[in-house]
């Protein structure tokens, strides 16, 4: 008998469920120097996601076993309160591995589990999202959202405190305009456009990035936990958008 995610909380630790790891990245030092940890996102069949973390010993343990899109068996966990800045999904609690957490790779089991899910704001929402900030400028939830990729800026680089950082600008249309950054090893998503062997309009769905206002106007950025989906059919917010375009005149 699994667990729905959506059921999970701190009241005890003998949970059983059953999800796919939709993605994975890792929690380093600034300077990336130093592993913490990685996170990982976990989805189950009622279309609920949550935040998970394993720090490196347990993580390296499993490491072996756990590759994103895979489904998976996981028994035994900690639940928190999921808590700080630019938390990638909207759930209420985080699920930390621990020793005594098992972790089974289910293959060809019989049950739908998305792919991906995505909570999709429109681009006129996004000022919303990132005036409701942190003293660091820190929005509660890195956002998803879905547009068309216009006026994409050469790869630039910018040299910090850390060494060099790549970076790309774009600008993203739904109906309204946003400028977009995007960092460093995410820029590898992006090689479909800047080579442009995929279908125009280039319609992408923008997971977990950051709101943020400069200079009083609301922009995103790409963070560890960001990914790009271009023309991505798996999902219908790329067909609706299509739909959307066509009703105002930006598409024939």
């Amino acid at each position: 008998m699994f667990d729905n995610l959506a059921s999970v909380d701190t009241s005890r630790t003998n949970w059983r469920i059953k999800i796919r790891v939709t993605r994975i990245w890792p929690k380093s030092t600034d300077n990336g120097n130093i592993f913490r940890g990685m996170n990982l996102i976990l989805l189950d069949s009622e279309d609920f996601h949550v935040h998970a973390f394993a720090i490196p010993e347990i993580w390296n343990g499993i490491a072996n076993i756990i590759a994103e899109g895979n489904l998976y068996e996981f028994f035994n966990f900690t639940v928190i309160e999921a808590t700080g800045p630019l938390r990638p999904v909207s759930s209420n609690y985080m699920i930390r591995l621990n020793q005594l957490t098992t972790v089974n790779h289910l293959f060809g089991y019989p049950v739908f589990i998305p792919r991906n899910k995505f909570e999709l704001s429109d681009i006129e929402q996004i000022n919303d999202f990132a005036t409701l900030s942190d003293t660091n400028g820190n929005a509660t939830y890195a956002i998803d959202v879905v547009g068309v990729v216009e006026t994409i800026e050469p790869v630039n680089v910018i040299q910090t405190h850390y060494g060099p950082r790549q970076f790309i600008r774009f600008t993203l249309y739904d109906g309204s305009y946003i400028k977009v950054t995007v960092w460093n090893q995410l820029l590898e998503d992006l090689d479909p456009i800047l080579e442009d062997n995929v279908e125009h309009p280039h319609i992408v769905i923008l997971a977990g990035f950051r709101p943020y206002v400069y200079r009083g106007i609301a922009q995103l950025s790409s963070l560890p936990c960001s990914r790009i989906f271009i023309n991505y059919r798996q999902h219908g917010a790329t067909y609706l958008l299509r739909q959307k375009l066509r009703a105002i005149g930006y598409l024939a």
